[in-house]
């Protein structure tokens, strides 16, 4: 019935990236589990990339290495998570207009 968003993307270094959104209780235990570590982005990484499967230590790394690779991933994972602010508000515009 309910299906979580896929997308499957090119990144440079890395090849193909394949990311599905959180269901609401894998977002709680992110924040929870990044908030203690104060690694929230490597741990987004690391919960909704499906393949390559890397660690939130390994995602933390390619993003020294490659932080604008990093920051490209991790737009895409936010969004797909539901944790994007500007994509949650432009459908809630969509929904809410008569």
């Amino acid at each position: 019935m309910f299906e979580l968003p896929v997308e499957t993307v090119q990144i440079e270094g890395i090849g193909e990236v394949t990311l599905r959104g959180l269901t609401f209780s894998g977002r709680v235990a992110l924040h929870e589990a990044a908030g203690a570590r104060g690694m929230f982005l490597p741990e987004l990484l690391a919960a909704i990339v499906e393949s390559p499967k890397l660690t939130a230590s390994e995602w933390d790394v390619f993003g020294g290495v490659d932080q604008e690779r990093f920051i490209e991933l991790t737009g895409i994972a936010l969004r797909l998570a539901g944790l994007d602010r500007e994509d949650a508000e432009k459908k809630a515009d969509s929904t809410s207009s008569p």
